[in-house]
């Protein structure tokens, strides 16, 4: 979702146009994004008042309209996988790049289907 090392980040206008393309075409998106939680809308502002340029419009909620009850969270740009409606969205998240690298604890979240296919592969290359 971000650009490191710039912290450049998609609106959510532009991940829908995104997942509209893979949509039509038929491509999975792999969303690699281990910085996801490094957004700081304030910095926005203050980058914004330091170039002299207007001040940035407020982001966007999550489309689905669900809240987390906290507000930093709630702030966030959201991840391509919240405007996933087809199960086209594979998300990689680590622990490894900001809370502890030497840990190397990852995960995927993706539709069921994908997440099986994927534990199959696997266990076959293990008893091979």
């Amino acid at each position: 979702m971000g650009h490191n090392p710039t912290g450049v980040v998609l609106s959510v206008e532009r991940r829908k146009e995104i997942y509209a393309v893979c949509s039509r075409y038929d491509v999975i998106i792999v969303e690699d994004d281990p910085y996801w939680y490094m957004q700081f809308p304030s910095a926005e502002i203050e980058e914004g008042r330091s170039r002299n340029l207007p001040r940035p419009e407020k982001r966007q909620q999550p489309t689905s309209g669900k809240q987390t009850g906290y507000a930093f969270l709630d702030s966030l740009i959201p991840s391509f996988i919240s405007v996933d409606t087809e199960g086209r969205v594979v998300r990689l998240d680590t622990f490894s790049k900001t809370i502890a690298p030497g840990c190397r604890l990852g995960w995927i979240t993706a539709q069921p289907a994908l997440i099986d296919r994927y534990l199959r592969y696997e266990m076959d290359n293990l008893l091979s």
